[in-house]
């Protein structure tokens, strides 16, 4: 009816045949829609729990605490460092 309609014409389905009232596949642009939306309700999910935190976008680098090995174990480097 008028949702597949407004659907149609906003570019979210295409229709691909006749059969039993219409047949339609979704677009490229539909499928970009709905990743987004999963995606913003995915982190407010995770933002809810805690799991990942809120900042005010200001961009920091952090010192390695102390305690942090940052030695390589021996052959971890590329193939071309020796």
């Amino acid at each position: 009816g008028k949702a597949v309609a407004f659907l149609t014409d906003s570019g979210f389905l295409q229709r691909t045949g006749d059969d039993n009232g219409g047949t339609y596949r979704t677009t490229a642009r539909y499928q970009l829609q709905v990743r987004d939306m999963a995606g913003s309700a995915a982190l407010a999910e995770l933002l809810e729990l805690g799991v990942v935190p809120v900042t005010d976008g200001t961009p920091t680098l952090l010192p390695p605490e102390d305690g942090d090995d940052l030695d390589l174990v021996a052959g971890a480097g590329l193939p071309f460092h020796s």
